[in-house]
């Protein structure tokens, strides 16, 4: 039971790691199997450790820190007893050697099998990945492309159509303006400046503004009939 629980700790710290920050450690717990009553903080703040010591590589993950090291196999030497004839013999025995290094090997086999076993049942870091993404809205937007020589001609004209506009609205109510100062105060026919800008703006769909027909009144000395 360790060691499935040391694998799903495992592969949380890995989908932390291969996700660059897109989960949560608590996300990636719970896609790597714990439930909510299995999660707190110590296991989570456990799971955010070993991801900082998670080295992601071509989809896959590595830890530098994590390599297994088995110490070399330990010779023992065996002083056997005299030969009948009162010789003494030392020979080395590899027998003790042998065993210790096939239990490691065993040993690390049934780890190897078992946190294999529970990983295969939990869905790869790349799906997990996409998964949540999809979740959280984190796809990221389309770039826009360049455009093309028919869209950009219509923009260019669209443009000079504007300017054009609002250049044929100054003018017209400049003159307007000119020609409302020279009236009398109770005449039938005057109106603020304001409101003639405002009238010149919904006819024609522009965006004039006072202050610009105000420096271009000089320009019209007197409106022609």
């Amino acid at each position: 039971m360790a060691s499935v629980e040391d694998a799903r700790e495992q592969f949380a710290a890995e989908m932390v790691a291969a996700c660059r920050g897109k989960v949560s450690v608590m996300e990636a717990m719970r896609m790597a199997g714990f439930t909510e009553e299995e999660r707190n903080r110590s296991l989570e703040r456990r799971v955010l450790r070993k991801s900082k010591t998670v080295t992601v590589t071509m989809g896959s993950s590595v830890q530098p820190n994590a390599l297994e090291r088995t110490p070399p196999p330990t010779t023992v030497v065996v002083a056997n007893t005299a030969t009948t004839n009162g010789s003494q013999l030392t020979t080395m025995s590899s027998a003790a050697s042998a065993t210790t290094a096939t239990t490691d090997t065993d040993a690390d086999t049934i780890r190897t099998r078992s946190r294999s076993s529970s990983i295969s049942e939990m869905p790869s870091l790349e799906s997990a990945c996409e998964q949540a993404a999809k979740k959280l809205k984190l796809d990221k937007p389309e770039k826009t492309g360049r455009r093309t020589a028919i869209q950009k001609a219509n923009d260019d004209a669209a443009k000079e159509r504007k300017r054009k506009g609002e250049a044929e609205a100054y003018k017209i109510a400049t003159k307007l303006v000119a020609h409302n100062k020279k009236l009398p105060a109770d005449h039938a026919e005057k109106k603020a400046a304001n409101q003639i800008v405002r009238d010149v703006n919904k006819r024609l769909g522009t965006n004039i503004n006072k202050s610009s027909v105000n420096r271009m009144l000089w320009m019209v000395p007197t409106f022609p009939s």
